[in-house]
């Protein structure tokens, strides 16, 4: 199960809608919750860091990984995780029974996404296909 930061962790940037996580232990905590969510999910460190908005190639998922680095304040990164944490949400709230489910939707095919995996259209649209997967999850929650 992964554990939430609690309202007095998170901070809106009245001005501009932007979520703020001053606190370096709120933000490391945050960091092991998404990597645990990727780790539930199956997907490797190449899909992680495009996940996050990251190149491949910086090895900053590895710091992350070793628990040595906390995700940065960037309003950017924390939408990322602000979506995927909702899409994990969405999950567990479709398939309260079936965890195994909830966890590997993510990589299986599906029709309403032209065959595709919703992993791949997150990967393909970037920061769009956070979004389609999200409105997805959300719309079919509340039918």
């Amino acid at each position: 199960m992964i554990n939430h930061l609690n309202d007095t962790e998170l901070q809106v940037t009245k001005d501009f809608g932007e979520l703020s996580i001053p606190s370096k232990d709120s933000r490391l905590r945050l960091t092991a919750m998404i990597l645990q969510l990727f780790r539930l999910w199956g997907i490797d460190t190449n899909a992680q860091s495009a996940l996050l908005g990251l190149s491949p190639k910086s090895k900053t998922i590895d710091k992350y990984l070793l628990g040595t680095k906390a995700v940065p304040n960037s309003p950017d990164l924390l939408d990322r995780i602000g979506h995927l944490l909702a899409i994990h949400k969405c999950l567990r709230t479709l398939y309260p029974h079936d965890h195994d489910l909830a966890y590997t939707w993510v990589s299986c095919p599906n029709r309403t996404f032209d065959g595709q995996s919703p992993l791949s259209v997150m990967m393909s649209y970037r920061f769009a296909g956070l979004l389609r997967i999200k409105t997805y999850l959300e719309h079919a929650r509340t039918r």
